[in-house]
């Protein structure tokens, strides 16, 4: 079939018609789009609490809207709820409306949470939501008081500063008693980490506080063993009879860990003092606070008293605990006193030697049953009895230490009557020890005589003596001369007096020949 030219003028205006109209049908449509949002904020809350907050709709789009929507707490923590006090509404076009969300925390953890609110369009089922986060802070105290305030008098000796795993954190917790009446208060201190205490951190003391007064008490806080990181300190006083009249204060800390460090902690003696003779029992633990594994670690005792011990552990890994228990005897003689010991830790072990020492100190007391420390000496000599005019002899000197200290002892050997010598006149001798000091004598004089020995120490003085005969040589006349001249007899005993063991050769060979002589004339009589 043809088409005529003016069959296509009378086809255009009715395609022209029906795009109008298409265009017409789709803008009418898109205009009618829906859409709205979710706005709300939330604040953080305390435990066993009730709040309500504004949760605003808004239709954004170009037609009407029937909302349906609810609130959840995401995770489903216990204790924590959500609820709108409206949960299906229409929203026109360009409208705003405000409902309540209600958040309750019966009994809840300390910690971080969300509410979710959910909304759908029942009639083009679009579906927006919205979440906001609120906390629920960590509160030392379950409830407050009005008559008193707590407060840390020295937050910036401490705060934000690092401390190590053991060492002390020293809090001062003022207390302010607005009443009419004295009260009597207990303080806590406690570290707390995730919103919660920490394990063994939390310490206590009582303190009574005057009507309208002020009083300030320190807590020391020793650090447990943690991770490194940030903590929170902090403090509470209640009133004793009634804990829920609290009030609090807090600040915090920051934890480190050295790459190598070994302390002694934990150390205790067996009692508060001792006596002389008695044994003392030291115990405690090595912990390896550091972040690296030690092979080796050596502990060494040492007191004032002469004792030393020491034990090596091995393999301490990062976090370990090992204990250590010394037994300590106190010396008889020790001083009445307060004494010391140190401990070093040796670690960081790169064999044959450790890289890394620290050293603590200790004291303790001994306080009886002691011997008292005294010095005191004894001499005495050694000589023949009997010596001869103008012959030199040996003789000798004992020593005696007879006290419990050490002492120094000056040596005076007096004889006017002869020359004296002696090897030295100053010994030095520890409690129980003894020296031989020889000397020469030659006498000049004949007659009784009486050698005097002496040691002077300590201001005092011990004396020796010994008597001895001087003997001259006999005498006798040749042609009007006169010379000295011992017997025989004298000068035989003289010669073995100064060499027994001569006497001793004689005497043997005496019995000797007897006992030869016999067998001779045995033989003889047989013949």
């Amino acid at each position: 079939m043809k088409i005529t030219n003016l069959t296509r003028l009378t086809f255009l205006p009715a395609v022209l018609v029906a795009l109008t109209l298409f265009l017409t049908f789709f803008a009418s449509f898109a205009s009618a789009a829906a859409d709205f949002s979710i706005v709300f904020s939330l604040e953080n809350m305390e435990r066993s609490d009730s709040e309500s907050f504004q949760v605003t709709f808004i239709n954004t789009g170009d037609t009407a809207l029937n909302i349906i929507a609810n609130a959840k707490v995401n995770g489903n923590p216990i204790g924590i709820t959500a609820s709108l006090n409206e949960t299906n509404f229409i929203l026109d076009v360009g409208q705003t409306k405000i409902i309540g969300l209600t958040i309750t925390t019966q009994n809840a953890d300390y910690g971080d949470y969300s509410v979710t609110i959910n909304a759908t369009d029942g009639i083009s089922g679009i579906t927006k939501s919205a979440t906001q986060t609120f906390s629920i802070p960590f509160r030392y105290c379950s409830a407050t008081s009005n008559f008193f305030t707590v407060s840390i008098d020295n937050e910036e000796d401490f705060e934000g500063n690092d401390f190590q795993p053991y060492s002390n954190l020293q809090i001062k917790v003022r207390i302010r008693n607005n009443d009419n009446e004295d009260h009597d208060f207990v303080v806590n201190a406690a570290l707390v980490k995730d919103n919660e205490i920490v394990e063994d951190s939390e310490v206590e003391t009582t303190i009574t506080v005057d009507e309208e007064s002020s009083k300030t008490v320190t807590l020391n806080l020793e650090i447990p063993l943690l991770e490194k990181g940030r903590y929170d300190v902090f403090v509470r006083a209640y009133d004793e009879n009634e804990e829920d009249e609290c009030n609090e204060d807090s600040s915090y800390i920051d934890i480190i860990r050295p790459s190598r460090k070994v302390k002694v902690v934990d150390l205790m003696l067996d009692k508060e003092s001792y006596n002389c003779s008695e044994n003392m029992l030291i115990s405690g633990s090595i912990v390896n606070i550091g972040t690296n594994d030690e092979e080796q670690v050596k502990l060494v005792y040492s007191d004032d008293l002469g004792n030393s011990v020491e034990k090596i552990f091995y393999d301490l890994i990062e976090g370990d605990e090992e204990t250590f228990l010394f037994d300590i005897a106190i010396p008889a003689n020790a001083t009445e006193r307060q004494h010391t010991f140190t401990l070093k830790v040796y670690y960081n072990y790169r064999s044959p030697n450790y890289e890394k020492v620290d050293t603590y100190s200790y004291n303790f007391n001994v306080v009886g049953n002691c011997i008292k420390p005294i010095k005191d000496g004894s001499i005495s000599i050694s000589i023949p009895l009997e010596l001869y005019v103008n012959k030199e002899y040996k003789g000798s000197l004992l020593i005696s230490n007879t006290g419990n200290l050490i002492a120094t002892y000056i040596i005076e050997l007096n004889a006017d009557w002869a020359t004296v010598k002696l090897d030295t006149s100053l010994v030095t001798l520890n409690a129980g020890e003894q020296k031989i000091v020889e000397f020469t004598i030659m006498p000049l004089q004949a007659g009784m005589k009486t050698l005097i020995s002496k040691i002077k120490f300590d201001g005092k003085e011990k004396t020796a003596t010994k008597n001895i005969e001087i003997k001259e040589y006999q005498e006798y006349t040749i042609e009007e001369s006169k010379y000295k001249k011992a017997s025989w007899w004298d000068e035989l005993k003289f010669e073995f007096e100064r060499k027994p063991w001569v006497l001793a050769i004689v005497i043997v060979s005496i019995v000797l020949s007897i006992i030869c002589l016999i067998g001779i004339i045995i033989v003889l009589i047989k013949r």
